[in-house]
């Protein structure tokens, strides 16, 4: 399997230097899944329904989270446009 790993990291490597006008969305599609895995984790560490809902409503409240998803491309569809989480 390591060669499928070789092989999409150099389709990727190819695909980054022909579409430098991308890489601006791509990277802050990167941020906004690294948040998305980090709020997860937060939530899924609470041990009742009531305290994982809080959390994540105090987590999206804060300043990084706004600010990370704020008008986002969605990486499945790039025809949506994630303007805000309310």
């Amino acid at each position: 399997m390591p060669y499928i790993c070789v092989r999409f990291g150099l389709i990727l490597e190819a695909y980054c230097y022909g579409s430098v006008q991308y890489l601006p969305v791509l990277l802050k599609q990167l941020e906004w899944l690294n948040k998305l895995q980090f709020l997860e984790e937060q939530v899924r560490l609470k041990p009742s329904k009531e305290k994982q809902r809080a959390v994540l409503h105090e987590m999206l409240g804060e300043n990084y989270a706004k600010e990370a998803f704020h008008n986002i491309v969605s990486p499945l569809d790039p025809t949506f446009h994630c303007k805000q989480v309310l």
